[in-house]
């Protein structure tokens, strides 16, 4: 395996890996390690906000309640706390927004 990265103006513009019978560009390819490989960090990577990672948490939600049914499902927890449904409701929703809290702690706090 080999790995490489192509340059454009002193740019890193690609990285990638073939085996020596896969060619994937034709351009000459610049031979780096394995560590140099996965040190590289692209200029053009993207930051996600923290505003972001709440409208994720929304999506999160809404692959499987949409709006209707979170109503529903807080009525029934307004009517009886212990009520099945809300609980699992109420589950999943705090595990979509752990998993905000988690990201944005990755974004330095929050």
């Amino acid at each position: 395996m080999r790995f490489y990265t192509e340059y454009q103006n002193e740019k890193v513009i690609s990285k990638g890996a073939t085996s020596d019978d896969n060619i994937i560009i034709e351009q000459p390819l610049i031979e780096i390690t394995e560590e140099e490989y996965n040190a590289i960090i692209f200029e053009t990577q993207t930051v996600i906000t923290a505003e972001q990672i709440d409208a994720q948490i929304v999506e999160k939600i809404r692959l499987r309640y949409n709006e209707n049914d979170e109503m529903k499902m807080l009525r029934l927890g307004i009517v009886d706390s212990n009520d099945a449904e809300f609980l699992a409701y109420n589950s999943y929703v705090e595990e979509c927004r752990e998993w905000g809290r988690v990201e944005k702690l990755k974004l330095g706090g929050m």
